[in-house]
């Protein structure tokens, strides 16, 4: 099951037909809880990508089951992110939740239209007694 994966707008014509379905913007910034429920829902699903924002050390230190990094500082961060594709569900997070914040206003500046961003970062998530991989 895709959590909001449809996400659209639908409408009928005048005629009584329905229109195109168009897709909803849904940011949204999220407890490591409801993260964890997100997850797990779309654990697997093709539409939907759990990405570190991390450092590369950091992520190697410990991340969620699951999660890609893509650092954030690193300067080719805004073209790494590009090549996704913009219609699935994204969830990010960092460290504390501000990296994570930054990531998801890259990602909506460039059109992506279902994002997550964990509020409190892995720390909070480690806070809640959630999976963490080394």
């Amino acid at each position: 099951m895709l959590l909001n994966g449809c996400n659209y707008i639908t409408g009928a014509t005048l005629n009584g037909s329905i229109q195109t379905r168009l897709p909803v913007e849904l940011i949204k910034n999220i407890s490591p809880t409801e993260a964890y429920a997100v997850i797990a829902l779309n654990a697997g699903h093709v539409n939907f990508t759990l990405i570190d924002v991390r450092t590369p050390a950091e992520y190697a230190a410990g991340h969620i089951p699951g999660a890609i990094n893509r650092d954030l500082n690193s300067p080719t961060f805004k073209d790494d992110i590009a090549i996704f594709d913009k219609s699935k569900i994204y969830l990010l997070y960092c460290h504390s939740g501000a990296r994570s914040a930054s990531a998801r206003d890259v990602m909506q500046e460039l059109g992506f239209q279902q994002i997550y961003s964990m509020i409190g970062g892995i720390t909070d998530w480690m806070v809640q007694g959630l999976p963490v991989v080394k």
